[in-house]
């Protein structure tokens, strides 16, 4: 349907939507029998076959192709300061680095070193490009590796409950205490699945879980000028303003 209408390029806003996108981009260009395999049913059912496969970015990926934090700093006219932010990105942003065409940071940064090349490619273990876009918003990002990368369990809040409230204790506890106001999201999965479970925890009385998620471009929103209602910071189930208020951010 994107070549269809002309389109090359593909932003997906979730972690699980690109990598889905990007690992049949992945196996298209990489095996021909499965590209004549698709084709052929493509045929089949009386749809065009693809000529040519447009790319899927992730869409911090995007964000920081197309902008990067100079044209962010640019844009702000309200810095975040005072803002300490942890930066949440999910297991599936960058993993594995073969399909989410990222560096592979065991291979080292070498241009060589990334797969199906990009002028931009975030690193697969110690990702950074929502702090950076952040930081150039005049946010501060807090430590919080290696929780940065851990699973939210968002794929098995109905299966195995026990199992997403537990990885979404440790990621809100490390956030907290290493002293994050918000933690920042670049994907609805993996924000539903923090706001959902930090509830539950909360009501439970578990410590050190109350920190409320926002997206990133919710928070780039804020900085660029707009009002916290323009970026429906009041549908967010944690409710990030009362945090923002209090540092004259919203």
């Amino acid at each position: 349907m994107a070549r269809k209408q002309g389109h090359d390029v593909i932003v997906a806003p979730c972690n699980g939507c690109s990598f889905s996108l990007q690992r049949a981009e992945y196996f298209l260009q990489t095996d021909g029998k499965v590209f004549e395999r698709v084709n052929s049913l493509l045929r089949e059912g009386g749809v065009d076959p693809l000529d040519k496969i447009p790319e899927t970015y992730h869409i911090l990926e995007w964000f920081y192709h197309e902008a990067g934090p100079q044209k962010v700093k640019e844009k702000t006219k309200r810095p975040l300061r005072g803002l300490k932010v942890a930066n949440y990105y999910g297991c599936l942003y960058t993993r594995p680095h073969f399909y989410a065409k990222t560096y592979a940071h065991a291979g080292g940064q070498e241009e060589e070193a990334r797969p199906r090349r990009r002028e931009t490619a975030d690193d697969d273990e110690h990702p950074y490009y929502m702090n950076a876009l952040l930081e150039a918003a005049g946010a501060t990002s807090v430590e919080f590796e290696p929780m940065h990368t851990q699973c939210c369990g968002g794929p098995h809040s109905l299966s195995d409950e026990q199992v997403s409230e537990k990885f979404v204790m440790m990621i809100l506890q490390t956030a907290k205490r290493n002293g994050a106001d918000i933690i920042a999201t670049e994907c609805p999965l993996c924000h539903a699945s923090l706001e959902m479970y930090r509830h539950r925890l909360m009501m439970k009385g578990v410590p050190d879980v109350d920190v409320p998620a926002a997206y990133f471009t919710q928070l780039l929103g804020l900085a660029f000028g707009y009002s916290a209602n323009d970026v429906k910071l009041k549908d967010n189930l944690s409710d990030p303003l009362p945090v923002l208020k209090r540092l004259g951010l919203a």
